[in-house]
This record gives structure tokens, sequence and C-alpha cells, in this order.
């Protein structure tokens, strides 16, 4: 018999008319593995979504149910709403069921507020109760101590809010978030209702809609309140609060559809100032150039306030935010601007508008609010508005930190989350390929582009040999593994 060869690998990139191909020739056993051609590669893009809310809750019984627990992720940041546990309550506790465990980027935990100093020991209701995170089986991964709450009157003093930005270190593989009182420090408090808990939100990154353009801001002349209201803010009309599909369960909508309804609440919206001489404007911002499609606009959908929703707008264009083109006219000759945003019929209410931009690229688009749908209110406001089509500079496969290039960074944040897979496993783990696990397929891929980016004399260079053995490894080692079974 004769033996088997020596195993060997090797390792070239081929440029042809179909794209871009990497070898990756492992002869292991007298068995050779692994051609893959980026041409093939679809990248499903993400989105951080709030995947806590309007999920299912739990807690000490409310102090009725103008407080219930569901009030915690209703996403109203208004000073009066959030979750209250009853009167007398010991060891008060709170709970959230996202349904499935994520990673989790963000988590904000709000202190309920009041419109005066009525209640300035606000803070003594919530803090020194810990915040805890446990898994599908209800095992604890994570603790943190809430602390520093106190009353404001504005959302731009801080002090009622508390942000960890942790990008999933110690809040990885979560089911379930809790507000509990382990040491009963809010027990003196029981009469007045022992726990207050405004809002939770939690971010993890999730699956989008394929032509959802993602990462929309938004910028204006005119805010209600000069911006001291948290659930009226420009940001919450593009990120997808107060919206039907940011879930992030398997066989759930995926974030972005245009079919996605907008809840009827207090907030995830945009509202004006008090419109008189001036008119209020919105410019939202693709985050580059874009080859557009549709845009969907969902009218103001607070409840009772559907009629200072806005009406005639004018929409325009713009490359540059400088120099903006208006729309072709769809009004009329006689009806204001050129496009009529319907008024929502209230409840969970599909989109108003869907606004061709077939054949338009641009990067800003303006819209000009001209009219509202008469309300008695002087304010006008928006829920939700969405940009479909495709961005004309996308992300370069391989690079994981989207820093410009592809190089050892890259290979690093790779080989650090070899072999993760599930639905919170993403382009900045290192998957590449958008089926949400790190493996030969996502190596294959990077080493491709390997020095893209970089200078034409660093561009050209072979990868450092540790980094061609580590690429090298991972791949064979997959191999085997898929042998072995």
């Amino acid at each position: 018999m004769k033996p088997w060869p020596e195993d060997r690998t090797f390792l070239f990139v081929e440029d042809n008319q179909m794209g871009r191909s990497v070898i990756l020739s492992s002869i292991v056993g007298g068995l050779t593995i692994a051609v893959l051609s980026l041409a093939a590669v679809d990248v499903q893009a993400q989105m951080l979504a709030n995947v806590a809310a309007a999920k299912t809750t739990s807690g000490t019984d409310p102090w009725s149910v103008t407080y219930a627990t569901a009030k915690a992720v209703d996403e109203q940041l208004r000073s009066v709403t959030g979750y209250v546990s009853a009167k007398n309550t010991e060891n008060a506790w709170w709970e959230v069921d996202l349904g499935a465990e994520f990673d989790f980027d963000q988590i904000t935990v709000y202190c309920r507020r009041q419109y005066d100093v009525t209640y300035p020991d606000a803070g003594a209701h919530i803090n020194g109760a810990y915040l805890c995170a446990y898994d599908d089986f209800h095992a604890e991964i994570a603790t943190q101590v809430l602390s520093g709450y106190k009353w404001t009157s504005t959302v731009s003093t801080r002090v009622w809010i508390q942000d960890w930005d942790n990008a999933g270190s110690g809040w990885t593989g979560v089911r379930y978030f809790a507000v509990e009182d382990r040491d009963g420090v809010l027990n003196a408090e029981a009469a007045g209702g022992a726990l207050w808990l405004n809002e939770l939100q939690a971010r993890s990154e999730i699956p989008t809609y394929p032509t959802y353009i993602t990462n929309v801001t938004a910028s204006g002349n005119m805010l209600y309140s000069n911006g001291t209201h948290a659930d009226v803010q420009y940001e919450l009309m593009v990120n997808g609060s107060g919206m039907s599909d940011q879930t992030g369960l398997p066989g759930e909508m995926l974030f972005g559809d245009p079919n996605a309804m907008a809840r009827e609440i207090h907030g995830g919206q945009w509202t004006s100032g008090a419109v008189s001489t001036e008119l209020p404007y919105v410019i939202y911002d693709l985050g580059g150039s874009c080859e557009l499609d549709r845009m969907f606009v969902w009218n103001r959908n607070a409840p009772n306030l559907q009629d200072n929703g806005v009406k005639d707008v004018l929409i325009s264009t713009s490359p540059d935010g400088v120099t903006y083109t208006e729309l072709p006219d769809d009004n009329g000759e006689l009806a204001e601007g050129n496009y009529t945003i319907n008024m929502s019929p209230g409840g969970n209410a599909g989109y108003q508008a869907d606004i061709d931009l077939t054949g338009v690229t641009a990067r800003y688009v303006k819209l000009l609010a001209l009219t509202s749908w008469g309300g008695t209110e002087n304010d006008w406001g928006i829920s939700e508005v969405r940009f479909y089509g495709d961005r004309t500079m996308v992300r370069i496969p391989g690079d994981s930190n989207n820093s410009g290039t592809v190089d050892e960074a890259d290979a690093k944040v790779l080989a650090a989350n070899w072999g993760a897979s599930g639905k919170s496993i993403g382009w900045t783990h290192g998957d590449f390929n958008g089926d949400q696990k790190v493996d030969a397929a996502d190596a294959a891929i990077l080493a491709a582009q390997w020095g893209y980016g970089l200078t034409s004399e660093s561009a050209s260079a072979v990868p450092e040999p540790n980094t061609l053995l580590l690429l090298v490894s991972l791949l064979t080692a997959s191999f085997l593994g898929r042998r072995s079974r």
C-alpha cells in the first residue's frame, strides 16, 4: 500500500470574470479541501434593536393596572408611566422574557420620573436593587447594582438613566432580564410602591430585511418642548422604536420589514415644537450614497393624537446635504407639497405612505411638513420613516471592524470567535457570509480579501506567517472535525 502523501496546505487568490476566489487547498490524509468563490457570498446586514420591547413580563403585583409590569417595556418614556409595585410589598421584583437568548451591546434602565418635585426621592424606589441577567434555564449570568438615580425634570440631565455599553461582555446569552430587590433595601418605601421602573431597553444586533437601509440618522429644526421629552426624539423615528418587528426571534418578521406595524403609544416617534410661522423639517442621513428604491412613512400614532400627524409634505434629496432636488409632484397642481401622508387609523397601524424613489441616488432626504391633519395640538409628528435600496459603497468582506482594511486585526477577531454560532453572531464577530456562524467559509473570505484597503505596497503582501498559519489551522481543524463525525 502506498503511504498517504505528506500533509500540505496551499493558499492563493485568483481574480477572474466571475469575481474573486480563494483557493485554500489543504491536503490531509490524501484529500483536498476548500475552494470558495467570493462572488457567491451574500452578506445579511444587522442592526441594533430593542428586543425587550413589548415582550412578556412578570413580577410583584402592580399598584394598579395603570402601572402593570408590561408598562416597563412599552417604549413610553413619559414621566408618569412605567411599572410600580403594589403597596406594602417586600423584596419586589420585575422580569421580562425575551423569548430566546441574545448577546447585548447596550442595556438601558430608566427610573420613573415625575412632572415636578412631588417625588424628589424617585431614586429611592430603585437604587440598591439589582439588574440581573439569566439564560434559557434561568441560570444567573451577570448582575449589576443599580445606583445614582435621582429625580430630574429634563432628559438632558441623565440622573434618571443608567446605560451599560458592554458590546456583549457580561451580557451574553441572556434570555431574561430582571430588576430585583434582593436585599430588601426598598422595603422602607413599600407604602408608596416599593419598586418603580419606568423602562428597560435591551439592544442587540439582529438580522434586517434585505433592502432595508440600516443606521439612518435624523436631525431637524424643531423638537417638542425643546427636546426635553425622551419619547419624542429624532432618532426614535429611524431606529425602530415603537415598531412591531424588533423581536429578533426566529421565524418572525425581520427588522426593517415594510409590513411592520407602528404601535399606538406615546413614544417611539418624532414630534415637532409648536408650529407657527416656521414649518418643521427633518433631514435623514443615510450614512452614504444610496441607490434608493422606496421610502415608507408611518404617521403619528400616539393615542388620540393621530390628527396631529403631518399631511402635505415637500420631499427632496441631496448627494451632499447642500443642494437639494425636489421629487416629482405626486399631489397634483391644487395640493401643497409633492406628497400627502395619510392619517394613521390608530391601533397597530401599517405605513401611511409608500413613496417610489426608483432612479434616485442620494445620501440625504429632506421632509418639510407643510400641513397637518388639523388636530388641536399645535405640534406635528411622525412615528417611523424607512428607506430601501442599495448602498453604493458597501462593507468590505473580511473587514470585521469596518476599518476600511482587511488585516491582522480582522484575523484576530475571526480567531477569537471561531466556532461561535447563533442569531446574535454577525459581521463584527467574523461572520462575513451571514450564516450566523464563524467557520471555514468566513476564513476563506478573509483570506481572499487580505490586504484590501492598504497601500499598494502593503496590499500586495501576503499575510504574516503567524496569521497565515492561523487561517490554515482553523480551516484544517474545521475539515478534520467534519471527517470525525
